[in-house]
């Protein structure tokens, strides 16, 4: 008798240990991996000279990533800027993603919003290594206040010491990332 009952206990520890995992993995899926501002203040302190680091996952981040994953693959009014241009829409209604091909259409952002004002989530695709080699503080040019996403997808090998001093944001907005490959 006694050895079912610690069969049981074993059976339900690995089980919740198991879920545990599962749960907290969520967070950093297909590889794509969230970058948090160190600090817990409430507003964006410009003048910090702090990086990011990853998060931990929480309720409350996992509802919202729900959100970010929705924005990122499905199907949204999109609009596609190369070279500072705007190459192609699609879609119909209020534009709810922007996509940067480059690294030279970021100077673009403040008049992409403001034309753009119900963009939610924000992509900037860099092709090179090289383009991370600029800092951009992207306080100023994303006053949005329906803008919650940033999505940066590295075409090379990365990882978080790569995209940590590339890009500063307002706190308000959740910054991830991808890469080709991980180191």
């Amino acid at each position: 008798m006694e050895n079912k009952s610690t069969i049981k206990k074993y059976t339900f520890s690995l089980f919740f240990l198991v879920s545990f995992l599962s749960f907290t993995a969520f967070a950093q899926e297909n590889g794509i991996y969230e970058l948090k501002s160190e600090s817990n203040s409430t507003t964006f302190n410009k003048t910090s000279s702090k990086g990011f680091s990853v998060t931990k996952s929480s309720k409350s981040s996992i509802d919202s990533r729900s959100e970010f994953n929705n924005l990122a693959y499905k199907l949204h009014t999109t609009v596609y800027v190369e070279n500072s241009i705007v190459k192609a829409k699609y879609g119909d209604g209020d534009v709810i993603k922007i996509i940067l091909e480059d690294i030279n259409s970021i100077e673009t952002l403040s008049s992409l919003i403001a034309k753009y004002p119900k963009t939610k989530i924000l992509i900037i695709k860099l092709n090179s290594i090289n383009d991370l080699t600029k800092s951009y503080n992207l306080s100023t040019m994303l006053k949005s206040n329906n803008l919650r996403y940033l999505l940066i997808q590295g075409n090379f090998p990365c990882n978080e010491s790569n995209m940590n001093n590339f890009i500063k944001t307002p706190q308000s907005i959740r910054v991830f990332y991808s890469c080709a490959y991980s180191d």
